[in-house]
């Protein structure tokens, strides 16, 4: 008799389990639900188009021999987002702050 109680009890505890791992599959199907989604979407955009082709010019070979654009355009792009993220963080301060 006390085994068969313990079964039941067992049971009783299971079912938590069982109700969560439930939630858990919800869940995963739901976010495999919207993965699914965002692709079709993807594979309905069109096509990217070839990019132009560099002019074949000597006079831009000996700008960038004698500047190089690549590094300095690179340069550039990375103190903008340094200032950008200290630009946001100095607002989120002091929004902080004012609390």
């Amino acid at each position: 008799m006390l085994s068969v109680l313990q079964q039941i009890l067992c049971w009783i505890q299971q079912i938590g389990a069982m109700v969560l791992n439930a939630l858990i599959m919800v869940i995963n199907l739901l976010i495999a639900a919207v993965g699914a989604l965002a692709g079709l979407v993807v594979a309905l955009l069109p096509g990217m188009p070839d990019p132009p082709a560099q002019p074949p010019s000597d006079i831009l070979n000996a700008v960038n021999w004698l500047f190089p654009l690549g590094p300095i355009l690179a340069g550039c792009i990375v103190i903008g987002a340094l200032w950008t993220t200290y630009l946001v963080i100095r607002v989120a301060l002091r929004w902080v702050k004012a609390l």
